[in-house]
């Protein structure tokens, strides 16, 4: 499993109406989510973020290098395809 960020609210109201969210992949103008490998990155990458929004850190269900690609703006990869996202149970997940 590896780890994304998203509005907290948002992704876990839509995953616990609906069942199943997906983070987006590459298209034409969209280079992909930001994927991270550790909660820790994720974490990371919130601070960093000067967001308006409460961003929350969740599962992603991708491989590492698979369905990913490497970043040209920082250490985290980007998404190549759709993949679900998971909500994290029993950790911290914002911050």
């Amino acid at each position: 499993m590896l780890y994304t960020v998203g509005p907290q609210w948002r992704y876990k109201a839509f995953i616990e109406v609906w069942g199943n969210l997906y983070k987006q992949g590459r298209t034409e103008n969209y280079p992909g989510g930001c994927v991270f490998q550790t909660i820790t990155d994720a974490h990371r990458y919130i601070e960093k973020t000067e967001s308006t929004k409460k961003l929350g850190v969740f599962g992603l269900q991708a491989t590492w290098n698979v369905d990913t690609e490497p970043s040209e703006d920082g250490w985290w990869h980007h998404l190549l395809n759709d993949r679900p996202i998971l909500l994290l149970e029993g950790i911290k997940e914002t911050i």
